[in-house]
């Protein structure tokens, strides 16, 4: 096998190793050459991975799983919340249909109860001051449900977010003046 372009002699073939007309040997003995060689052969077989080249892969691979895993729960948390909302939303207008088909006095204005379709929700109206709902004969009523909280813990907080939030108007009967009752003279 020769490593160096074949230097034209007689024949076209490749001096030996050790020759003087070898340009590797020029200014070196033979103990060079054959270390050279040797390394070289072992280079050639030695085309495996080495244990920082495992290690290294084992990191990238860790932290590629690391980040799926984190995506996955991220995932999972959202797509619970959108159906709690969806859930919500749905308990929301069936009570609405519910109150809406009777009278106006069918709808509880400042209570609270728990909501049927759902085991670990509330729903919660009250009254808001509306000038403009006044009016037209109507009072603006607000709708909340409210997800009870599972964890002690959250106590600090004076009342949680919504789950569902909706305002809706209630025709209210004016009151009628009462009369002013006209004293007797004695």
């Amino acid at each position: 096998m020769c490593l160096t372009p074949p230097i034209p002699m007689s024949g076209g073939q490749c001096p030996p190793y050790g020759s003087q007309s070898d340009p590797e040997y020029r200014g070196r003995g033979k103990s060079t050459i054959f270390v050279r060689r040797a390394s070289i052969a072992r280079r050639r077989l030695r085309r495996g991975t080495t244990l920082i080249e495992v290690l290294a892969g084992l990191v990238v691979l860790g932290t590629v799983l690391v980040s799926i895993t984190i995506a996955r729960g991220r995932f999972l948390r959202q797509w619970g919340d959108a159906q709690r909302k969806l859930a919500a939303t749905h308990a929301a207008d069936v009570l609405l249909a519910q109150w809406m088909a009777g009278p106006s006095t069918a709808v509880p204005m400042d209570s609270s109860a728990a909501v049927t379709d759902l085991p670990d929700c509330y729903w919660q109206t009250h009254r808001l001051d509306q000038p403009a709902a006044a009016g037209l004969s109507a009072a603006v009523v607000r709708l909340e449900i409210f997800q009870k909280d599972r964890q002690p813990r959250e106590q600090t907080r004076l009342r949680s977010a919504p789950v569902v939030s909706v305002d809706f108007l209630v025709h209210v009967e004016p009151r009628r003046p009462v009369p002013p009752v006209a004293s007797k003279p004695k």
